[in-house]
């Protein structure tokens, strides 16, 4: 792992027990790929305030990858392949303390091509979730989210 992964993965740690700590330890991952990414946009072009804080988000960490070259790279964060502003990711995670609306207290995620290529945005969730238990957060527990109107 390079020193800039090394750091990468501190900020992650650090912003985890922020968002954690936020959302009294539940928080909401949200997955944005290309199909979610236009769910999000209409939601928000409609007047959703919190869709268009998640694009708000979304489109902040795909400027700071934007803004990296190779040495500065961000890493995947399932595989850790350097993303940078001329290798984008494929989709983006956001990270937010559950039940905090507009939050500025989030975690940014970055998925390459090859990890997202095969996978939906759902499974990107779960991938991530695993990762997050293996690494970080071994008691992290997962509710799907229920879609309106279904008990």
């Amino acid at each position: 792992m390079t020193q800039v992964h090394a750091t990468q993965h501190q900020l992650l740690a650090a912003g985890l027990q922020e968002v954690h700590a936020v959302g009294q330890g539940a928080m909401t991952l949200i997955t944005i790929g290309p199909r979610a990414a236009a769910a999000i946009a209409a939601d928000a072009m409609g007047g959703d305030a919190e869709a268009q804080h998640v694009l708000e988000m979304a489109a902040q960490l795909l400027r700071q990858v934007e803004q990296r070259d190779r040495a500065t790279a961000m890493p995947c964060m399932l595989c850790d392949n350097a993303l940078w502003r001329d290798e984008g990711p494929a989709a983006v995670g956001i990270l937010k303390p559950y039940g905090v609306d507009m939050s500025r207290t989030v975690v940014g995620m970055v998925y390459c091509a090859s990890c997202a290529a095969f996978r939906s945005e759902r499974e990107l969730g779960y991938a991530t979730v695993a990762k997050l238990r293996q690494h970080m957060l071994p008691d992290l527990r997962v509710f799907d989210s229920m879609a309106a109107g279904h008990a």
